[in-house]
């Protein structure tokens, strides 16, 4: 082709910070540019969020003032952004500066998903003082769905907690970076550069995601013999998105030309030899949100007594487990440890107090979760689906606070002989409003404890085996419904008592008017100890429906009560047992 009858080819090994002199382009024509390989390490930091790569540039294709380039890129990030980039692209210098169309194809995987995706275009054009990028993105997946829905990670400045859904977002950014000084010293030339970036990215669902960053950058090149080949660039600036978040941006980059740069190329024509011998600017991999029902982010401001490597992290994101929230504060634990991170959330975007939701999601291994409370509080919601399974050796979830909602985990125990040690979910003393439903307890002590003096709890449709214990009960309870329950195998590794409802001496549980209701339940090898079990001074409750299976079904054998009482009263007062088949045994027969 006549375009590149006079074409070089420039491609040399690239091995990292060797100057490998891979010769000159000598040319009469003032404007032709020097044209070298160059290998970059770089790290930003944008909006919270640290990312750090290394990069080729690499002309292949020069005829006289035009050629054809390659552009590449891997990147990293402490959040578990990974991001492959390469480009093609062609440049072409004329009097007053330089013209570049680029296209290029990103492999990334963003933040909660399989490896995505996206191919884009650019358009760059570059004078002595001043220089354009404009960049379109295109992801070729709109949007994956996050399977078990039970991570939670840091992005800028934003606990995304995803709820089923990751967005992948199509959009424009415009850059634009004008000269505002240079010198030369004679052993190195410097330029300080203002640029500002407009981004607007877009998905069907989550609508416009729009930010801008204004910043400063320093460009500083030496003319030494042994650093002739390199460029070194500082950056600093703000950055601001349409939820009204605003950070910090910084960053660095070094590059190595495979080859010798002169001081008259970069000095003549500023922006315009930069264009030809950098790689491209542009976002490094697919831009992505996630979503979730009922709240899919909080904001934390980390410049109020929280940096952002104080938060805790595992395996490059941010695990959320557990959490105590009081009335200004989320606190992270992670499932290893008990060490307790807290995170301050910002005033103007608070989710704290009555009427809020905050949606906790659980993971596959290590602590489940603990809510403290105190003051007006939030709704908490703890779901997973689909089930975790955990291991503990003393509590799975401590509930202390009102208004919780356990569902979905696998809460499996290590064993033990005593009510105080081993507690698959246990509720504090004056809690109130706790929905415990949909779980499976294995090998607890006690499956579900609750204290005294709570009221309006509801235990429904849970699966409980081998524990000592499968619902415990305090004392001066109100409003308590226990239903829909499957509980049985509880003496498999006790012997001689396995209890599936158990009601303690002293325990005056209820009133006529807010009773506990004991309905509709399935009980299944209760072999020696009682399906109901109510001690000294306790009141078996007002319920119906639980099944006579409990007697004769599947896996039942000599079944010694299917009501137990200690001089506590079976049947009288404002409240006892109806329904289902009672058998009613003296107190010898029961233990």
């Amino acid at each position: 082709m006549a375009l590149f009858r006079r074409a070089r080819s420039l491609c040399c090994g690239a091995v990292f910070f060797l100057s490998v002199n891979c010769g000159q382009i000598s040319t009469a024509n003032a404007y032709e540019p020097v044209l070298l390989p160059n290998v970059d390490i770089f790290s930003n930091y944008e909006s919270g969020r640290p990312a750090f790569g290394v990069g080729v540039f690499a002309p292949l294709l020069q005829n006289g003032s035009s050629f054809v380039f390659l552009d590449g890129s891997l990147s990293a990030s402490d959040t578990a952004f990974n991001a492959a980039s390469i480009g093609i692209g062609y440049r072409i210098q004329r009097s007053w500066g330089v013209l570049g169309i680029n296209g290029f194809l990103d492999l990334s995987q963003p933040v909660y998903s399989d490896i995505q995706t996206q191919i884009g275009l650019g358009l760059e054009v570059a004078t002595g003082r001043f220089r354009l990028g404009v960049n379109g993105y295109l992801p070729l997946d709109d949007k994956e769905t996050a399977l078990g829905a039970s991570e939670a990670v840091i992005v800028g400045n934003e606990l995304l907690i995803f709820g089923g859904e990751e967005h992948f977002l199509k959009g424009v950014e415009l850059e634009l970076g004008i000269l505002a000084g240079q010198f030369d010293t004679g052993q190195f030339s410097a330029q300080l550069w203002t640029h500002g970036k407009l981004a607007s990215f877009y998905s069907d669902e989550l609508g416009s995601q729009n930010s801008a960053q204004i910043g400063f950058e320093a460009v500083i090149k030496p003319f030494s013999s042994v650093l002739s080949n390199s460029e070194i660039r500082f950056g600093a600036g703000a950055s601001w998105d349409e939820d009204n978040d605003f950070g910090l941006t910084a960053s660095f980059k070094m590059s190595m030309a495979l080859g010798r740069r002169t001081s008259a190329s970069h000095s003549d024509h500023g922006a315009a030899y930069d264009l030809l011998s950098n790689r491209v600017s542009r976002r490094l991999g697919v831009y992505s949100k996630g979503s979730a029902t009922g709240a899919s982010e909080l904001t934390y401001d980390h410049d109020t007594n929280v940096a952002l490597n104080t938060v805790y992290q595992v395996d490059n994101q941010l695990d959320l487990d557990a959490a105590l929230l009081n009335s200004n504060s989320l606190t992270i634990v992670d499932g290893s440890s008990t060490t307790y991170t807290p995170i301050k959330l910002r005033g103007d975007r608070t989710v704290m107090g009555g009427g809020s939701t905050i949606l906790v999601r659980g993971r596959d291994t290590g602590q489940v979760v603990a809510f403290t409370a105190a003051g007006a509080r939030p709704t908490i919601k703890v779901i997973t689906n689909p089930l975790t399974t955990t291991t503990y050796s003393r509590t799975g979830a401590d509930i202390t606070g009102n208004n919780s909602h356990i569902a979905g985990f696998k809460f499996v125990g290590t064993g033990g002989f005593t009510l105080f040690f081993g507690v698959g979910v246990g509720i504090g003393s004056n809690v109130s409003n706790t929905v415990i439903e949909q779980n499976t307890f294995d090998n607890f002590p006690a499956a579900i404890t609750i204290s005294p003096f709570g009221r309006d709890h509801i235990i429904r449709a849970n699966h409980i085996e081998r524990s000592y214990i499968g619902v415990n009960l305090g004392s001066s309870l109100l409003n308590v419904l226990i239903e829909d329950n499957q509980i049985g195998n509880l003496d498999l590794l006790f012997g001689s008592k396995g209890d599936a409802i158990h009601i303690p001496s002293g325990a005056n549980v209820s009133s006529a008017a807010e009773p506990i209701t004991i309905q509709n339940n399935y009980f299944f090898g209760i072999i020696s100890g009682a399906i109901i079990d109510v001690s000294s001074g306790g009141y078996a409750l007002a319920g119906s429906g639980n099944s006579s299976s409990a007697l004769n079904g599947s896996g039942v054998s000599a079944v010694s009560a299917f009501l137990c009482t200690t001089n506590g009263t079976a049947f009288g007062g404002s409240v006892g047992f109806k329904g289902g088949t009672v058998q009613y045994l003296s107190a010898t027969q029961c233990y």
